[in-house]
């Protein structure tokens, strides 16, 4: 099994290329990972997609046990479609994503709060 870094850079990237799958991933999440090669969901996990706006953000905390080492976990595959970016992968969302992973903006992203 793929690693969570390379699972959500392959989400990404195929759901800004294509809007066929970006849209069966907002309606079926399951079905429109499953259609990837390499990423296999476990039926005990649930799957959630979120789409950033330039006027809303979307904060996704990793799950308190999930292992530092960026490996792909059954439980943490819930996260993968969740609007964040982990560490090490590059947000292809244009209008900038929090990176909750390194706990700061992408460059491209907005500016919140005093900073």
């Amino acid at each position: 099994m793929i690693d969570y870094n390379e699972a959500l850079r392959r989400i990404i990237a195929r759901a800004q290329e294509d809007a066929g799958f970006r849209h069966q991933l907002k309606a079926d999440p399951r079905a429109a990972v499953a259609s990837l090669p390499g990423i296999e969901i476990p039926a005990t996990t649930t799957l959630s997609v979120l789409e950033d706006t330039p006027t809303h953000l979307h904060i996704v905390l990793p799950a308190a046990d999930r292992p530092s080492d960026g490996a792909l976990e059954d439980e943490a595959l819930e996260m993968v479609a969740g609007g964040s970016t982990p560490s090490g992968v590059d947000n292809p969302n244009s209008n900038g994503t929090i990176d909750t992973a390194r706990g700061g903006i992408l460059a491209n992203g907005p500016r919140l709060g005093g900073g």
